[in-house]
């Protein structure tokens, strides 16, 4: 390192020049050494493949230097940065505008953040081995790169199609935000009913796995849901009954102004069988409504009328949730029913 007069760092090969000694300048030109000295962007369009990778390692050294909570904290700071304002790419627009391409705000605190959700996406493991190939294609290093080439090494270690992702956001402008609603099942399960709205036009709707953590005292489970689609509806055996919910708890996504609503129980009602997928595949998702508490017996039957499968538990709180296993059964003509002792409280169709 060497001290200089100029305000922040530069990252020279081999000896980068900075005004102190601060740990956030120092890390930050450290990975610089890599990514921007020894794989150079090829267009200022593509400026983030430096600087959002210097700022990504920044945090990667914070994640090991301090606590997991304080780091959560950092990474809020960083997401609100990013979303103080609607709109704005990562791609740079206008390279004419020096302060456009160094905008601290997108080029690289919001490209930080798209290498952190891709880590999410893709786990740590082939993550860091498609860095790792990135650096070294004899084709890059000592050279020059573009997006694309990044991109082209992520989906070969991982086995994933990024273009949507990249579509979304490096070239899109703006973030979600989510709302959620959801209601416990029982005394294990809870519905979940994802939306979305965007802050900008540019994109319509963002496909990202989204991290949901419900929490009971002591006892909390994260559950992702792959957001493909508004009003998303989908299941998941926490095993408690939550009192309350947390959209992304560990920062993983780009995201601002979210919600969470518990959806009121609807009251008593018919006694009604929701099941899906309808036809069924390998198994079926059984949601049990309106049941009134007591033994109770699942029961399905073959066009015949030849009991295939049934199970008798206790069911509480109204109704109940379970999964029918289908793998073994021949396409046909189904039909499950629900009954307490001599009686048959309703019955639905199932196809497979």
């Amino acid at each position: 390192h060497t001290q200089f007069l100029w305000g922040g760092g530069m990252e020279h090969q081999t000896n980068s020049f900075m005004t102190s000694l601060a740990g956030g300048v120092v890390y930050h030109e450290m990975a610089h050494q890599w990514f921007g000295d020894k794989i150079t962007c090829g267009s200022w369009q593509h400026i983030w493949l430096n600087e959002g990778f210097a700022t990504f390692g920044t945090y990667l050294v914070y994640e090991q230097a301090y606590t997991p909570e304080f780091n959560i904290t950092l990474r809020q700071e960083l997401v609100a940065n990013i979303t103080s304002k609607p709109d704005g790419s990562v791609f740079v627009d206008d390279t004419t505008s020096v302060a456009r391409i160094f905008s601290s705000r997108l080029s690289y605190y919001k490209g930080c953040m798209l290498l952190r959700m891709l880590r999410g996406m893709m786990g740590d493991e082939p993550f860091f081995r498609a860095l790792r190939a990135y650096q070294q294609d004899p084709a890059l290093a000592y050279k020059y790169a573009l997006t694309a080439d990044l991109q082209r090494h992520l989906e070969q270690e991982s086995g994933l199609q990024l273009n949507e992702f990249f579509r979304d956001w490096f070239y899109g402008q703006g973030f979600p935000s989510y709302q959620i609603k959801w209601r416990s099942i029982g005394d294990r399960w809870v519905q979940i009913d994802l939306s979305q709205t965007t802050s900008d036009p540019s994109v319509p709707f963002f496909e990202m796995p989204v991290p949901i953590r419900f929490i009971s005292g002591s006892q909390s489970r994260t559950v992702v849901v792959d957001h493909r689609r508004n009003g998303q509806m989908s299941y998941a055996d926490i095993g408690f009954i939550p009192d309350s919910v947390v959209v992304d708890p560990e920062v993983w996504l780009i995201s601002a102004n979210n919600s969470v609503t518990r959806m009121p129980d609807d009251g008593p009602g018919t006694p009604e069988i929701r099941a899906f997928p309808n036809p069924a595949g390998a198994q079926l998702q059984v949601w049990l409504r309106h049941i009134p508490d007591g033994r109770t017996s699942l029961v399905l039957h073959d066009a015949l009328g030849r009991m295939v499968w049934n199970r008798e538990w206790v069911v509480d709180h109204g109704g109940d949730y379970t999964v029918v296993p289908m793998d073994r059964l021949p396409a046909g003509v189904y039909w499950i029913s629900v009954r307490q002792g001599d009686h048959q409280l309703t019955v639905k169709k199932i196809l497979k």
